[in-house]
């Protein structure tokens, strides 16, 4: 059965969320920050004789970490039941729920070991408190394009960093932000989730995004996090060259995929 998540509950769902970090990781900070009194983000658990999944439904995005055997044919009629404009899973669970399909994908990358630093780069002043204007003003350079309102951003963000769930860093150039990564970091898992990595256009092929998530993730290995990130394929190879390896696939639903005329279980 699929319940709103209850106090009495939130052992056994954020023991759920390791099986997935690319999805948990988020899920867990968001509880971490929201906790169970919003209405948005909402969290669920599917549980019976065992703990089927773990779920957050935030900004209209649901996301799932799936645990033991996962019963298709319920969890598709509650994703249908939410109504969600996009679900995000192992892409695994997405070719179960949605069969036939060629499915949305990204690439899920874990770092696995920091290489010796090589080639030409600009050294530029790293900063790990940057101010969230100079943030906010690089992030019309991400190309996934999936950039919220600033003031709902500003808020958000700076309340994660207030309590210690989220990291801003940015490299700077004669005083000007010219690249910029954001850190989620999730108080249950010892994980980061790295995501909003934009180089100025006319900064690009110095260096700089590289030697930042590099100097990212050394500070995230000395807190005992492993840091992981989603990206699209022609992205794999930037990321390897730091020392990232691939760890599996991110598996994305539109809201017409889940349509009953869409699918078959």
């Amino acid at each position: 059965m699929i319940k709103l998540l209850t106090e009495d509950k939130l052992d056994v769902f954020t023991k759920c969320l390791i099986r997935f970090p690319a999805a948990g990781a988020r899920i867990d900070v968001f509880l971490s920050q929201y906790g169970l009194g919003c209405p948005d983000p909402l969290f669920y658990l599917y549980e019976d004789n065992k703990t089927r999944c773990s779920a957050a439904l935030f900004g209209g995005r649901l996301l799932l970490c799936p645990g033991s055997g996962m019963i298709s044919g319920e969890l598709l009629e509650f994703i249908r039941f939410l109504s969600p404009s996009e679900t995000e899973a192992p892409l695994s669970l997405c070719s179960s729920l949605i069969r036939n399909k060629d499915h949305d994908k990204l690439n899920i990358m874990k770092l696995d070991a920091i290489p010796p630093q090589t080639g030409n780069r600009v050294d530029v002043p790293i900063s790990f408190s940057p101010g969230l204007d100079d943030i906010y003003s690089l992030l019309k350079y991400d190309r996934s394009g999936d950039i919220p309102p600033y003031d709902s951003w500003l808020c958000d963000t700076s309340h994660r960093i207030r309590h210690g769930l989220t990291l801003c860093a940015a490299a700077y150039l004669d005083n000007t932000p010219c690249s910029a990564v954001t850190v989620m970091m999730p108080e249950h898992l010892p994980f980061s989730f790295l995501s909003g990595i934009v180089t100025a256009p006319d900064m690009r092929g110095l260096g700089l995004s590289s030697s930042l998530v590099r100097t990212v993730c050394i500070r995230m290995l000395s807190l005992g996090r492993t840091p992981l990130l989603i990206c699209r394929e022609e992205l794999c190879g930037f990321y390897r060259r730091i020392g990232f390896a691939h760890d599996g696939y991110l598996g994305r639903l539109s809201a017409s995929d889940i349509s009953p005329e869409r699918t078959s279980v």
